[in-house]
């Protein structure tokens, strides 16, 4: 997998993120397939992503009315951390037990 755009916009740092190439999605909470599935197509395809500020290759990328919290690793995989609805925001404690909990 390798990405191929990454292109800023926009406030907060907005950006799109385009991933090429197979893309791996390690799906740590045992969403449903169809979750996973609308990760890879909006990677695919491109969208508008959030990095995160302080913490390298986390985005919050936003897919209809969900938010999908992932890590990019150095090595190329996806990390699907958390999937939530638009208008509820995790805690900073949520967002670091989720961070904690995966295994690499």
């Amino acid at each position: 997998m390798q990405m191929e755009q990454m292109v800023e916009k926009g406030k907060r740092g907005a950006m799109v993120l385009q991933l090429s190439g197979k893309i791996v999605i390690e799906n740590l909470r045992n969403y449903p397939a169809e979750i996973v599935q609308k990760l890879r197509d909006r990677l695919n395809a491109g969208g508008e992503a959030r990095p995160e500020l302080r913490r390298q290759g986390f985005y919050d990328v936003e897919i209809d009315s969900q938010v999908f919290y992932i890590h990019l690793t150095p090595k190329g995989k996806v990390l699907l951390l958390a999937v939530w609805a638009r208008d509820k925001r995790p805690t900073v404690a949520e967002e670091k037990e989720l961070v904690a909990q995966p295994s690499f």
